[in-house]
């Protein structure tokens, strides 16, 4: 099976709804990566969406495939771990092997954040 990155990150913040318990809403960095997905077979395990932030934790995102060749990694950073700077690496695993990893800079505008290619 080959993974390959078909475009741009959409890179938007998200934020949990307040609550009475927690007037503070959390903010995150919501970021979609579009994938080719090509010569899957059937006993190709699933998608496994992950991501290293620059303190090297490992967080898990998701992997949708929408048609037989066309799909979306979905992840929801916590705002704290995308520093001015900081460098996001995404992978894609299946049975344990790495398939996709690319590396991007976070890079905040304002109150708006972006990625940019570290290659």
């Amino acid at each position: 099976m080959r993974i390959s990155q078909t475009g741009e990150p959409i890179v938007c913040l998200s934020f949990d709804r307040a609550c009475e318990e927690s007037p503070e809403s959390t903010g995150f960095v919501a970021v979609s990566l579009p994938v080719k997905v090509e010569d899957r077979v059937d006993e190709d395990g699933p998608l496994i969406a992950q991501i290293c932030s620059p303190e090297g934790q490992m967080l898990s995102g998701k992997a949708i495939e929408k048609r037989s060749a066309a799909g979306w990694l979905v992840f929801r950073i916590p705002q704290d771990l995308c520093p001015e700077g900081g460098l996001l690496t995404f992978c894609v695993l299946v049975d344990e092997v790495v398939l996709l990893q690319r590396a991007y800079r976070v890079v905040w505008n304002g109150r708006f954040p972006r990625l940019r290619s570290a290659d």
